[in-house]
């Protein structure tokens, strides 16, 4: 990119017709708990289907649209993304257990 880009978002986006809230709030907060006890959420059907294919092929379908800076395809709630864990795995009042608040890099 040569200039300042035309085009951004910011990151709200519909699910894919195919799939419905319910499912995708689901297999998101499965893939978090696959995460926070590190296990491997990739190989796992229903969080592939459900959850990362939605989100990739919103980020897609944005780029496709000429979006030139693609945020995350907000799907759910985000203020429920940022309050359930905490309330969750509080160890104390409005703290997250050091351990289920650590973001982690994955590779595929």
């Amino acid at each position: 990119m040569r200039q300042f880009p035309l085009y951004d978002d910011i990151g709200s986006f519909p699910l894919p017709p195919y799939i419905d809230k319910e499912s995708f709030k689901r297999f998101y907060w499965t893939a978090y708990n696959g995460i926070v006890n590190k296990t491997d959420i990739f190989e796992h059907r229903g969080i592939h289907n459900f959850f990362i294919h939605p989100i990739l092929q919103s980020f897609q379908l944005k780029l496709n649209a000429g979006v030139e800076i693609v945020n995350y395809p907000q799907h759910m709630d985000m203020y429920d993304q940022f309050l359930k864990p905490i309330a969750d795995h509080e160890t104390e009042p409005n703290v997250i257990d050091a351990e289920k608040a650590t973001i982690r890099a994955y590779k595929s």
